[in-house]
Parts: C-alpha cells; sequence; structure tokens
C-alpha cells in the first residue's frame, strides 16, 4: 500500500452533503499536477479555457504515451484530460480556477471509482491505485511548491474531506429513485461545484453531462479501465 492512505481521512458526518465541507478558496494558487509532459499540464491545470483546438492537438501528442504509463496513471491521465474540457467552464459555468478544476477531477474520479465499485477484488484495487494517483499528485505538487511537512498533511486532508464529501453527495443523488434523480443530482452539483449563483441553464448541462457519463460507463467494460483504457463521452450537443 501507498504512504498516501494515511492522509485520506473522511469528513464529518454532520457536514458531508449539507454544504461543501472545506472552504478550498485558499488553493486557488496552487497547481495540481502529475508527472506529465509540461505543455499538457499547462493547458490542463493552469492555463484558463483554452480553444478546443488546442486542447485537442495536445491531448493527441500525450495520448500517444499511454501505452508506457502504469494503468491507473494512463486512467488517471484520461480523468484530467475530460476535466479540463472548455465547456465545463465556458458553458456549464464550472469557476475556471484550480478549485473549479479540483472539482472537476474529484467529479470524473467518481464516475470512474463508481463504475469499479462492487465489481470484484481487482476493480477495487484499482479504484484504490486511482485514488492514489489523485492524492499523490496533490502531495507532491504542495511538496514542490514548498509547503512544509507538517502542512502537506493537513492541506492534502482538507482536500481529500472535500473528495469525499462531494462523492457521497454525487452517490446519494444517484441512488434515489428515477423521477428524482436531476433534482437531486442538481443539487449536489450546486452545493460541490456550481453554487447558488450558477443558471438553471448551466446546472442542466452539467447534470444531463454526469448522467450521460454514467450511462456510457455502465457499458464500459471493467476490463478495460483496469487495464488502462477508458473512454468518457465527448461534447455532445443536445446536453448543451
Amino acid at each position: 500500500m501507498r504512504g498516501v492512505h494515511a492522509v485520506i481521512i473522511p469528513a464529518p458526518k454532520a457536514q458531508i452533503n449539507k454544504r461543501r465541507e472545506v472552504d478550498v478558496a485558499e488553493f486557488d494558487d496552487m497547481i495540481y499536477a502529475v508527472d506529465f509532459p509540461k505543455d499538457f499540464l499547462k493547458v490542463c491545470l493552469t492555463e484558463k479555457c483554452v480553444s478546443g483546438k488546442k486542447i485537442a492537438m495536445v491531448f493527441k501528442k500525450f495520448f500517444s504515451k499511454f501505452g508506457t504509463m502504469p494503468p491507473p496513471r494512463a486512467v488517471y491521465a484520461v480523468i484530467v484530460a475530460k476535466a479540463r474540457q472548455p465547456w465545463l467552464y465556458t458553458t456549464a459555468g464550472v469557476a475556471d480556477t484550480v478549485t473549479g478544476r479540483f472539482d472537476m477531477i474529484t467529479l470524473h474520479c467518481f464516475l470512474v471509482l463508481e463504475r469499479l465499485r462492487d465489481q470484484g477484488e481487482k476493480a477495487s484495487e484499482f479504484a484504490q491505485e486511482i485514488f492514489d494517483e489523485a492524492f499523490m499528485d496533490m502531495d507532491h505538487s504542495l511538496r514542490e511548491m514548498g509547503v512544509g511537512d507538517l502542512s502537506v498533511g493537513k492541506k492534502v486532508r482538507k482536500m481529500s474531506e472535500v473528495f469525499y464529501g462531494a462523492c457521497k453527495g454525487y452517490r446519494d443523488a444517484l441512488s434515489v429513485d428515477e423521477p428524482d434523480i436531476e433534482k437531486e443530482l442538481a443539487g449536489a452539483l450546486r452545493r460541490n461545484v456550481l453554487g447558488e449563483k450558477a443558471t438553471d441553464q448551466q446546472v442542466h448541462a452539467l447534470v444531463q453531462y454526469v448522467l450521460k457519463s454514467t450511462q456510457q460507463l455502465a457499458a464500459y467494460p471493467v476490463s478495460e479501465i483496469v487495464s488502462g483504457k477508458l473512454e468518457l463521452p465527448d461534447i455532445v450537443e443536445d446536453i448543451v
């Protein structure tokens, strides 16, 4: 097991799914980066939204290297890439800040981890490895920015609480009876990502994206995911 487990601590039950569990505005100047090519990181994590053409160019160059990556890191790379789709920030109303990007990484991690849930021991172990990649990413980035050892654990703990709380909110929303799913999911996305100022159109777009992603992943073979292959839906005109 990897050492990062020690800092992944669930949020207090009283806080989960009632409001955003931790104010992460203090992290807006931080860059959460995995050990990927510099141009990929610049586009995906540090720049404001750029053209789809530029994103596609970087993705094409980067994804050609997936064959040399360990499977969990390759899947996490797809998660990060999908979390930086420009329409999420320009149309769905996600804040194009490090906090907003972290929220999108959390959401896309949730979608993949939920697909792997209750799918056997191998899938469970792989889900943990994806989780570890995400939090080792944060730990590494904080240290790269000069955050001291004593502070790193506290900061990553705060982020883990946000992650846990958001995932519980999404899971609860998707577990209700069919007629109420969209309403409950909209509430969870407002609390954890969009905020109360988001328009109904923005919330609707993100809700439909999550539902479409869930449907696509439900039909995606778990065996493919654990081998390092993952596809998440591209922009679909009818959801925006």
